[in-house]
């Protein structure tokens, strides 16, 4: 699985073209507090990191430059969104799935380091199973988790931040780095 750490969830655009560019028959998760389908012309803020998915869609053109890519002239039915506690597995069972994860899509409580926190957001809980679920179907590829930013809070909340985020990519990889350090101490 490939796994990309970025700053602003703009990198979020370019996973998803190289995703679909090695594989073709794909699927794109989407988990954030915001669509990011602002488009240079509507956004009032002019901030890229939220236009990722209008890029991929409209700007890039894309959606209409289907074949290069293989990415099916339907690729709306082929993002899914996740807000708050809904997940559905990708209807395709033979998708391969990159996962875009924006750190404000967690609750404050669990990462307020962000330049964008909203409150009301998923449970760390929530979103490590949406990221073992994934992970377990065999069929995940890459990863993003973007918009990590320790500057934007006490050493307290950074810590926690961070340590959500750990979590996440360990649902991931579907790893339990308990019992890995454990063994490492007792070798």
């Amino acid at each position: 699985m490939t796994l990309i750490l970025g700053g602003d969830h703009s990198i979020g655009s370019g996973s998803i073209v190289g995703h679909f560019t090695n594989f073709p028959n794909s699927f794109v998760v989407w988990v954030d507090a915001h669509a990011d389908i602002n488009t240079p012309q509507s956004s009032a803020s002019r901030h890229t990191h939220g236009m990722p998915i209008s890029f991929v869609l409209t700007e890039t053109n894309l959606f209409h430059k289907h074949t290069a890519l293989r990415i099916s002239n339907q690729c709306m039915f082929e993002l899914l969104y996740i807000g708050l506690r809904d997940f559905d597995s990708p209807e395709r069972p033979n998708s391969q799935v990159n996962l875009s994860f924006r750190i404000d899509s967690l609750d404050p409580k669990y990462a307020s380091c962000t330049g964008t926190p909203v409150p009301g957001g998923l449970s760390l809980e929530e979103g490590k199973y949406i990221c073992k679920v994934l992970a377990q179907t065999g069929h995940l590829r890459s990863m993003v988790l973007a918009e990590v930013n320790t500057s934007l809070g006490s050493p307290k909340e950074a810590k926690t931040t961070v340590n959500s985020a750990v979590e996440l990519i360990k649902s991931a990889l579907l790893l339990d780095w308990t019992r890995i350090r454990c063994r490492l101490i007792e070798a």
